[in-house]
């Protein structure tokens, strides 16, 4: 009898990077105004486990047209855009360099409250 062995399935892991910050956006878009615990936690997990610890180094780009440090994106998600104007849906994330970010692309819109 004879083992076959198989190779392993490729990881993709910038789309796994991509798609945790995106879940974590989308979960601070979610998150209520006063909801500053699920804020901080989403937001800071964000910071330390894929910008390295130091979000300020971080450029957001969103729609293409703004850009912002990440900790500023990140309040002006969750205080001003996901509660004055209806929520904010996370389209798509995209980063530079996954080892390394100091760019990520947004695509997000605005969705009836």
């Amino acid at each position: 009898m004879r083992l076959i062995s198989q190779k392993p399935e490729p990881i993709d892991t910038l789309a796994m990077v991509q798609n945790g910050i995106k879940k974590h956006l989308q979960a601070i878009a979610n998150a209520g105004a006063r909801d500053k615990e699920a804020f901080y936690a989403h937001r800071n997990f964000i910071i330390n486990n894929y910008l390295g610890g130091n979000g300020n180094q971080v450029v957001v780009h969103i729609n293409g047209e703004r850009y912002n440090v990440f900790p500023d994106y990140c309040q002006g998600l969750h205080f001003l855009e996901s509660n004055r104007y209806g929520r904010v849906t996370i389209d798509d994330v995209k980063v530079d360099d996954f080892h390394h970010i100091t760019k990520i692309e947004v695509t997000q819109r605005n969705t009836g409250k």
